[in-house]
């Protein structure tokens, strides 16, 4: 099942609509109405046509079968349903059945959905790509700067050498080796820009495949990672700007008997 149908606000205005009865019989038609065609005893039953009975529609609404008839009876009067009998059963026909079911209305609400859904993802992966775009070169021109002076690159806010290894160690998905790890971290020295370059390469090659395949197996172990300078794998791509990663229709209804 699934799926919606549509009713206008000017159905007030329509004759059956204080009839509870008509009215009910009506809106049953349309929601169990085929939304597609579908074979029945050796015939196609086409979109917005019905094969159902007086005691099944009795059954689905708390009604009489006698009620049942003379709400069909009032549809059919009116021009708002046919009905076409064969020795074996009748099946109903909606009149303008696609007025009622609005198939594009539906179709264009599942991709104005889908199309958020998706602009809202780019906008957040972009913000972090532009992040570590940013991140990565604001090293490279300190860095540039200071191998012009001649100088080293100064330490900031007073970031320890343990204190900073703890936020890459929490960052760096595979938990491996630690002490060699900090071996690495200590004789890279990396100050406060280098952290962030850091950790914004880790982010992104945490998207490549590769990081991702087989549950992380083929993540480097950290130390291996710090000491083949393998943030770098990232930082090479930003120089254009860009970080580059490695990386309902309804059933078939249940007939009963005819009319």
């Amino acid at each position: 099942m699934g799926g919606f149908i549509v009713l206008d606000r000017s159905i007030i205005e329509w004759r059956w609509f204080k009839n509870a009865n008509v009215f009910r019989v009506f809106v049953y038609l349309v929601l169990k109405a085929n939304y597609k065609p579908c074979d029945f005893e050796n015939m196609t039953i086409k979109r917005g046509q019905i094969v159902t009975s007086y005691p099944k529609i009795s059954d689905a609404l708390g009604i009489t079968e006698a009620q049942a008839r003379t709400a069909i009876n009032n549809l059919k009067k009116t021009g708002e349903i046919t009905v076409n009998a064969t020795s074996k059963f009748s099946v109903v026909t909606i009149i303008n059945y696609d007025k009622y079911q609005c198939t594009d209305r539906q179709n264009n609400s599942q991709i104005t959905d889908k199309e958020q859904s998706n602009d809202s993802q780019i906008t957040v992966k972009n913000q972090t790509d532009n992040s570590q775009i940013t991140a990565i070169k604001q090293y490279k021109q300190i860095n540039k700067e200071n191998k012009k002076n001649n100088t080293p690159l100064p330490p900031k806010g007073g970031e320890t050498a343990d204190n900073s290894f703890e936020k890459f160690w929490k960052a760096y998905p595979r938990k491996k080796a630690k002490d060699a790890a900090l071996r690495a971290w200590k004789k890279l020295k990396p100050d406060e820009n280098l952290l962030n370059v850091i950790l914004a390469a880790i982010e992104q090659q945490k998207q490549s495949d590769q990081w991702r395949k087989d549950k992380g197996q083929y993540i480097p172990y950290p130390a291996t990672w710090l000491n083949g300078r393998r943030w770098e794998d990232v930082e090479n791509d930003c120089d254009t700007g860009n970080v580059k990663s490695n990386q309902g229709e309804s059933e078939t209804p249940k007939y009963g008997t005819t009319f």
